[in-house]
């Protein structure tokens, strides 16, 4: 394979991520609790941003998962990479013993079908159907490995031709990385797996980093898992069926997500207790049975169940101050009509009440609509960012009647989705995307043509620093 097809690969497979394709903005800036040092992703590619706005590229080459993270105290970054592979053995050497072992019960009952007659040769490979409802980039290992050393009856019902076509499936891997942001190309791979890994979050205490993995057959879906950022630990599941957002309890001993119930339209907000007082993982190994791979870590403990609601795979989840948990969804009425559509909103559980209330006045819920799954809360609790349509957005503070919202409607553009969603620089400040001709640059016509540009704005909406205005074009979203 040449060096320019390998980097495509592994670019694709880095993007094949069905749970996130074409429905979470490419680009992104994520910031330390206080500001100083950012996250940059764009296009693939994965930089440091520090408070004045000077880049250090860090994956000039590209190939980086969708939402990259960074500790609190911004010491620590982590992202996942995408490479393509040579060979099946390749991957299953580096893959955690349960997602091997997973990869080869899976090849083996494929090949039990297909020799059957149950599964159609035609229908093994990419783009032709999935026979046992797997995503794609699961599925090429699975028909990989079953076609590495094919039984006589397999080799017979196949034939020569689709042997040989099948073992030229391309197959790639992820690999989650965890870095110092003081020297982030000196990373450590911490897990490797035959899908791609994103989301990756840090403990408060930075010791701990939990990530997603789509689930392996229906990648509307995520799994949840945490391991030990230094390496030390084996990564443990936390729960499946899970929306893509979720966040660590500020005491750094849980955490809390929305998981699918068992309707396809019902969820729970549910939290688990994952580390003990000791800051040792609560997690087992699960015993050997038929059905379960050995050698995957789970956790005892079942998960609080805190709040029902409808499941959307782009639910967010927020902890607040004082035992609050903020959540997106959609709120409906029962029984509803076929005029009716649900209207989407920010909810707040209260751990000390046990009650659930709307916190967003309905004309503030109108302006983002389902982009609601995109808000952010501030560092301190107090002030919630609200994602619109084409890049503009809304800053509100909790408990108030109306927002600010500083780009206008004239100054609008893009999709509906946006290219790069707004995010917190610190408490007072944050980072946002704007036209070339946006005001904060000085008016109609003052940025180069169709270049956008990032900068930083305050909590007020005015404006405080052209934070890319010496970025290189390449760059820029």
């Amino acid at each position: 394979m040449s060096k320019h097809a390998r980097s495509l690969c592994a670019l694709a497979f880095c993007l094949v991520a069905v749970l996130l394709a074409g429905c979470f903005p490419d680009n992104s800036l994520t910031w330390s609790s206080d500001g100083s040092v950012g996250l940059f992703r764009a296009g693939g590619k994965l930089f440091l941003v520090d408070a004045t706005g000077e880049l250090t590229s860090i994956r000039p080459e590209g190939g980086v998962s969708l939402m990259p993270g960074i500790s609190a105290d911004g010491k620590q970054i982590a992202y996942g990479v995408g490479y393509p592979c040579e060979n099946v053995q390749e991957g299953l050497d580096l893959f955690p013993p349960f997602m091997a072992e997973t990869i080869g019960r899976d090849a083996q009952d494929l090949a039990q079908k297909v020799t059957a007659g149950l599964v159609q040769p035609d229908a093994l490979l990419p783009g032709k159907g999935n026979p046992l409802g797997f995503t794609e980039a699961y599925h090429r290992w699975v028909v990989r490995a079953m076609c590495e050393s094919p039984d006589e009856a397999l080799a017979a019902r196949l034939g020569q031709d689709k042997l040989a076509e099948c073992r030229e499936c391309e197959i790639g891997y992820t690999r989650l990385i965890v870095a110092p942001s003081a020297n982030p190309r000196q990373g450590t791979a911490l897990v490797t797996m035959p899908v791609a890994m994103f989301h990756p979050c840090f403990s408060p205490d930075g010791r701990h980093i939990a990530y997603i993995v789509p689930d392996l057959r229906d990648g509307d879906k995520g799994t949840l898992y945490i391991a030990s950022a230094d390496g030390a630990t084996d990564a443990a599941e936390v729960a499946a069926g899970v929306a893509v957002s979720y966040d660590w309890r500020p005491d750094g001993r849980a955490l809390a997500y929305v998981k699918q119930d068992s309707e396809a339209l019902l969820g729970v907000l549910e939290e688990k207790t994952v580390i003990d007082e000791t800051g040792t993982l609560l997690a087992q190994l699960s015993a050997k049975a038929a059905t379960a791979p050995v050698g995957i870590q789970r956790f005892a403990d079942n998960g609080h169940q805190l709040v029902g609601t409808l499941f959307q795979p782009f639910m967010n989840v927020q902890y607040g101050s004082a035992g609050r948990l903020f959540f997106s969804s959609a709120a409906g009425k029962i029984p509803t009509s076929n005029l009716e559509q649900p209207t989407y909103s920010l909810f707040c559980y209260d751990a000390t009440t046990g009650t659930v209330v709307d916190v967003l006045p309905a004309s503030v819920a109108a302006l983002t609509g389902d982009m609601v799954n995109f808000f952010a809360l501030s560092p301190d609790k107090t002030k919630v960012l609200l994602p619109m349509a084409k890049h503009r957005f809304a800053i509100y503070t909790l408990g108030e009647k109306t927002p600010v919202i500083p780009i206008d409607e004239a100054e609008q553009f893009g999709d509906e989705m946006p290219d790069m969603l707004p995010a917190w620089k610190n408490t007072t400040q944050l980072a946002c995307l704007v036209s070339e001709t946006s005001r904060f640059l000085g008016g109609a016509g003052a940025g180069e043509d169709d270049r956008h540009e990032i900068v930083v704005l305050n909590t007020d909406g005015s404006f405080a620093t052209h934070l890319s205005k010496d970025w290189p074009d390449d760059v820029m979203p």
